[in-house]
């Protein structure tokens, strides 16, 4: 079931392939803001979508913009924990050292590229930074 708003985003998609003739192809880009007057904590972590459901949401995303004659080639968010966990459960792998940048289309089963936002990775080492006061390697040297 598809809310109203995102039908009307998704008739606009529709009408702008159709006036081009053949698949487009764009980028999805994802980000979250809260919504609520409050914010969800258990213990010390605040209450969001788990990667699996983020993986969910975005296979229901590609699917519902393909029908609309827009194919989705790459999909950019932030390096939080929750969507390097999406990209993975989508058949990609972000850790260093077995790198695939992409996973299957749930439709077109050809690859769709994972991009981490540079201004958004840079705000996450400046932040970690401002914490830590540093950052050091698997061998415990310096960054």
């Amino acid at each position: 079931m598809v809310p109203q708003d995102l039908q009307v985003r998704l008739s606009a998609l529709r009408v702008k392939a159709a006036k081009v003739g053949k698949i487009v192809h764009c980028a999805l880009i994802m980000d979250e803001m809260s919504i609520r007057k409050y914010v969800e904590r258990n213990r010390d972590k605040f209450l969001g979508l788990n990667g699996a459901e983020r993986a969910n949401l975005v296979r229901e995303a590609l699917h519902c913009i393909y029908e609309t004659g827009v194919n989705v080639v790459s999909l950019t968010f932030d390096g939080c924990i929750s969507n390097i966990a999406a990209a993975n459960a989508l058949g990609a792998n972000l850790s260093s050292d077995k790198l695939k940048h992409f996973f299957p289309h749930t439709v077109t089963v050809k690859d769709v590229f994972v991009i981490l936002d540079p201004c958004h990775m840079l705000m996450l080492v400046r932040n970690c930074l401002a914490t830590k006061g540093s950052i050091c390697d698997g061998d415990g040297g310096s960054i």
